[in-house]
């Protein structure tokens, strides 16, 4: 399954597609592309055609769209809730949000996010956004041949890279509600903010130890700089844009350098201070409404590529301030990494994996009541398979009652087998009771088998040559006496194979007596072994092996060929 997050900006669109694999998740493409045009309808003409010739190859079966609504169209609110019934709480949002939003609840879509649970308290991101920017946008993808599965906030897709996206809501002892007054102090929360310098605007997210507590949007981009270099150098805006984004810095000491990039540094400067004004009131309200404590402040977006600005920005807000790179943190990835890249695709990137949340912790979308994803696929399934699937079913009911029939009729032959299998048993093998059952029986046939087949091997060694007869048959074959003098010390008859040591004269009377004893060898061999014996002076030892045939295949033979005659 596919995700792709669609950031619509106001100085590009860029688009982000990541999959999930057993390594994690796998960043497969990004995609951006410069608006040019400032009028409204030729912007959205360009959007338009981006979308429809990048996105036209996803198959919108396996692909989940996930579009942004601009954060600062859309009002957040924590609000505190005495219960944890997810339902319970969403039906709550727009009597909790009316004092709160300057919008008509009648023409208002709510939403919101958990950010963390209590015994008996929900601590909850209560959105509310406008129908009438619901509909602008899905107007928009409507055009572009995409339907979108979800519609949220930008700052919350942000957010993915900071919260644990994977893992239920988190829970927490203690939840405070700054509605209610307490006797003793509490504590304020240690939090980081987290900056997302935009083109025309700043989103602010604030974070507890990876659980997100406010969203903000400032009214200030680097649109603003660009703008007062168009004004103070006499030069066109694109021109002024591409000095911001290519050459644009913050001295930190004005040793060494010229008066111009003096100049140019202070002009920088004064703007970024008018940022930085109004996000030292935002965080002196946040930390006041929300008992917090701002310990660090982390950055990204196209601004943060300025020289030497989160050192000015340390200065001036008096925290620290650090960027943050996106892409460490998604080694996965198809396509090049570069700073361009790295500080621009952070909001298109969070979208996708918004898409990837699990209803245990789900994600945040507008796409309610009437702007519902209505799918037609199953309509027209049925309208195209209708008839067949009468049949189907129609078949599947014949299935299942013949399949009744046939378990209540093997079942009842079952009952009768056993019937009949227990008298047998009694009468054949005379067990009574427990024993006459399937095991008794199995066991009562094995030891009849076993009897058999005693029976069948004694049968087989009846006709079997004794040991004596061998040494019979060796004695008459041996040279007599007046041939051959020879003693035999050692005989040994295992089986069919017979072991003999003894001595002679010479070693001519040996191999006579080796050819005498080869034709009662079964393979007409003869193999001459070491002896053990001692020998008497003048005497030549000998030691032979040999195999004999006992008349023990033969004898199996007979039994085979009779039991094959019965």
């Amino acid at each position: 399954m596919r995700t792709v997050g669609i950031d619509i900006g106001s100085y590009s669109i860029k688009v982000c597609i990541i999959s999930t694999s057993k390594k994690g998740l796998f960043l497969e493409q990004y995609l951006e592309r410069a608006l040019v045009s400032d009028n409204p309808y030729d912007r959205n003409i360009e959007i338009i055609e981006f979308l429809r010739t990048e996105l036209a190859s996803q198959d919108p079966m396996q692909t989940k769209f996930v579009c942004s609504i601009p954060q600062d169209l859309v009002s957040v609110h924590t609000k505190i809730f005495p219960f944890k019934d997810r339902i319970k709480i969403f039906r709550s949002l727009p009597f909790e949000l009316e004092e709160d939003t300057p919008f008509s609840p009648e023409e208002t879509i709510f939403d919101g996010r958990i950010v963390r649970i209590e015994a008996s308290q929900s601590e909850v991101l209560a959105c509310a956004c406008p129908k009438e920017v619901i509909k602008t946008q899905l107007q928009l993808m409507t055009e572009s041949g995409i339907t979108p599965h979800l519609l949220t906030p930008e700052g919350l897709g942000f957010a993915n890279h900071f919260e644990n996206w994977v893992m239920p809501i988190p829970t927490t002892s203690s939840i405070y509600d700054p509605t209610v007054p307490s006797e003793r102090p509490i504590p304020p929360r240690n939090c980081e903010a987290v900056l997302n310098l935009g083109h025309r605007k700043t989103i602010l997210l604030i974070l507890e130890g990876g659980k997100l507590v406010d969203v903000r949007s400032l009214s200030w981009g680097g649109e603003n700089i660009a703008k007062a270099i168009q004004e103070k150098y006499n030069i066109p805006y694109q021109q002024a844009l591409k000095q911001l984004q290519e050459n644009s810095f913050i001295l930190t000491s004005h040793e060494g350098a010229t008066e111009d990039q003096i100049y140019f540094s202070n002009l920088i400067s004064g703007v970024v201070m008018e940022m930085i004004r109004e996000l030292r009131l935002i965080l002196m309200e946040v930390q006041a409404s929300a008992n917090v404590s701002i310990n660090s402040i982390q950055m990204t977006g196209g601004v943060s590529r300025v020289q030497n600005l989160s050192a000015f920005l340390t200065q001036g807000i008096e925290l620290p301030v650090n960027k943050f790179y996106v892409l460490n943190n998604y080694p996965n990835m198809g396509f090049e990494k570069t700073s361009w890249i790295e500080a621009g695709c952070s909001t298109a990137l969070g979208l996708a994996i918004e898409g990837l949340r699990k209803p245990r912790n789900p994600a945040v979308s507008f796409l309610r009541g009437e702007f519902a994803v209505q799918s037609h696929a199953i309509k027209n399934f049925m309208e195209t398979w209708g008839t067949t699937l009468k049949v189907a079913a129609l078949g599947v009911f014949i299935l299942y009652v013949y399949s009744s029939f046939r378990d209540s009729m093997a079942l009842s032959m079952v009952d009768e087998a056993d019937i009949v299998m227990k008298d047998q048993a009694q009468a054949i093998a005379k067990l009574k009771g427990a024993k006459a059952s399937e095991a008794g029986i199995e066991k009562f046939i094995a030891n009849k088998r076993k009897s058999i087949k005693e029976l069948k091997d004694i049968e087989s060694y009846i006709g079997m040559n004794s040991a004596l007869e061998i040494l019979k048959k060796i004695n008459d074959a041996a040279p007599g006496r007046s041939t051959l003098r020879m003693e035999v010390r050692k005989m040994s008859i295992k089986d069919s194979t017979v072991k003999m040591e003894g001595y002679v004269s010479s070693a001519k009377e040996t191999a006579m007596l080796q050819e005498s004893l080869r034709s009662l060898a079964k393979d007409l061999k003869i193999k001459t072994i070491p002896f053990q014996i001692q020998l008497p002076p003048g005497k030549i030892g000998f030691g032979f092996e040999f195999s004999v045939d006992r008349n023990v295949r033969v004898a199996k033979d007979k039994n085979a060929s009779g039991s094959k005659t019965e």
